[in-house]
């Protein structure tokens, strides 16, 4: 319509997927059996395996869109979704609606910036969003069944006729669980200057994330699985990101930078009542070792209303006892235990003479301060390299693995890292706490017990791609009827510079929940690979 501009979309999507699994393994036993769970006639084994499963997803959605925009000076986006997510929520709370508007004005079409010759665009925008999210298992909000137990009414084989039967999947349901939603609002600034030489783009955010939905542990007594999944209250999360791209050439050579950041504040708004709790305990030390490990498989992260999620908490110390307690002295006791010269020193919040969990505190946080990114090119006639770096600022690592290395562990193996602690075969008092041995225990928990003195800096950068490449002359390649030649080196992860002492600075959260970030102990976990690779490119 002359210099308005209007477009817009009507949708409806259903989808349904249904997944059917049947697997049947065996191998002969020659021990005869009657009731074994044979599907094949004339076999009858110990060994033989069988497993059936069958999954449904359903989702109904409407959705609609409208565009506008004036001589591409004005522009508006509204938006607008319903979904019903029948295999994720309960009749209730199948249905959410999520709308969404953003709002921009290309400043630099102005007429009063038309003398203004070194900005080419120069672009304020706006937005408000909600997004849906239906994290977890189908069917979580009732109960269902799931194959059970087969057997084989008949006892002899080649009449075999097997039945398997239906058992009530053994997790508590939760009828009332529903859509998480995250509202996001934001305000930017795109700006290019010089030909797009120097180009910025600077957003500032707020994310409000509703009914965080997040499976909560459930006492094991209760007979109904390990936990069960709800709606556990609202999360905040403000910042700032920013990029900026410079470009240029001079002469034969030709540069690029881009540096790109963000700082982010992350804070647990509040709870579900429901949950009757005052906090959320996450993480654990020492999963999938036999009794929990040093650390017995204890909660290292909590969550609670004005802090950031899963933080770490412990214990905090002041150092290592440089003797042991002399006459009349009293110190805090562990467990009974007083401590002796190269013990950690425990504060004793509560001055109640005992250090229990009554004395712990937040001791680190795993969400950095400020993340970025880095990328250097250069090229000068046929020589080109790249760089790319990436990194964090400001968050803290829980080093669980260190227990493992100063001490004896399962089969009684350790690192030599073990002669750097404190009366350790001949050595002294060191600036490592006492290790357990095989005939002295660590009573008190030096390596056992959550404490500031495993939180480590998890600050890095990590060079995660280097390139260098040659083309050769197109002169030199036609007498070879070859059009272009690249002969080039690359390596990923090549350095990184970390204060962190473990394996990798690089750590994924523990089971992907977002309430256990930083916690170095998700065994097995690896570094990354270093990867060097030379090549040649060539075009007939």
């Amino acid at each position: 319509f002359g210099e308005h501009s209007v477009s817009a979309l009507l949708g409806y999507e259903w989808r349904s997927s249904y997944y059917s699994n049947l697997m049947y393994a065996n191998r002969d036993s020659y021990v005869p059996e009657p009731w074994s769970s044979n599907v094949a006639v004339g076999i009858t084994n110990l060994t033989s395996t069988f497993n059936q499963t069958n999954a449904l997803d359903r989702i109904l959605s409407q959705f609609a869109r409208v565009e506008y925009d004036y001589n591409d000076k004005y522009l508006m986006t509204a938006n607008i979704r319903r979904d019903g997510y029948g295999s994720k929520f309960g009749p209730e709370n199948r249905y959410g609606t999520f709308p969404g508007v953003s709002l921009g004005w290309v400043i630099s079409k102005e007429d009063f910036m038309s003398q203004v010759s070194f900005i080419n665009l120069l672009k304020l925008r706006a937005g408000y969003g909600v997004l849906g999210n239906a994290v977890g298992p189908n069917f979580a909000y009732t109960r269902y069944y799931e194959p059970g137990y087969s057997f084989d009414w008949s006892e002899q084989p080649e009449a075999a006729k097997r039945e398997t039967g239906l058992q009530v999947v053994s997790k508590l349901p939760n009828s009332e669980i529903q859509w998480e939603s995250v509202a996001t609002a934001n305000i930017g600034i795109d700006a290019s200057f010089w030909s797009g030489r120097l180009a910025m783009s600077i957003d500032f955010y707020s994310r409000q994330t509703k009914e965080m939905l997040y499976d909560v542990p459930v006492a094991l007594s209760a007979g109904v699985g390990a936990t069960v999944q709800a709606n556990i209250g609202q999360m905040s999360n403000k910042g700032l990101e920013f990029q900026i791209d410079h470009r240029n050439n001079v002469g034969d050579f030709s540069y690029n930078v881009t540096f790109n950041g963000g700082f982010n504040k992350n804070e647990l708004i509040s709870l579900n009542p429901d949950l009757e709790r005052l906090f959320i305990s996450s993480g654990n030390i020492g999963a999938g070792e036999s009794g929990g490990g040093f650390y017995g498989g204890a909660a290292i992260c909590r969550s609670e209303p004005g802090q950031p999620l899963g933080q770490f908490y412990g214990l905090q110390t002041a150092g290592i006892y440089a003797t042991d307690a002399a006459s009349g002295e009293t110190r805090p006791t562990y467990s009974g235990y007083t401590p002796r010269a190269g013990d950690l020193i425990y504060v004793d919040q509560n001055t109640d003479g005992v250090i229990n969990a009554s004395d712990m505190v937040y001791i680190g946080n795993p969400w950095p301060k400020f993340t970025y990114g880095l990328a250097l090119g250069g090229g000068w006639k046929n020589i080109e390299v790249k760089l790319q770096f990436s990194g964090t600022l400001g968050n803290d690592i829980y080093n669980g693995f260190d227990s493992y290395e100063y001490n004896f562990f399962s089969d009684y193996n350790s690192t030599a890292k073990i002669y750097d602690a404190s009366f350790f075969g001949d050595n002294g008092l060191t600036s490592v706490p006492r290790s357990a041995t095989l005939t002295v225990p660590d009573r008190n928990k030096n390596w056992g017990a959550v404490s500031d003195y495993h939180i480590q800096s998890g600050s890095y950068m990590r060079l995660k791609n280097f390139q260098l490449s040659y083309t050769l002359p197109t002169g030199l390649l036609t007498r070879i009827h070859i059009s272009n030649m690249k002969i080039f080196f690359s390596a990923d992860n090549l350095l990184v510079f970390t204060g962190y002492k473990g394996l990798d600075p690089e750590i994924p959260s523990q089971g992907g929940s977002i309430l256990a970030q930083g916690i170095d102990f998700t065994s097995p976990r690896y570094p990354l690979s270093r990867v060097v690779s030379f090549g040649v490119n060539m075009t007939f």
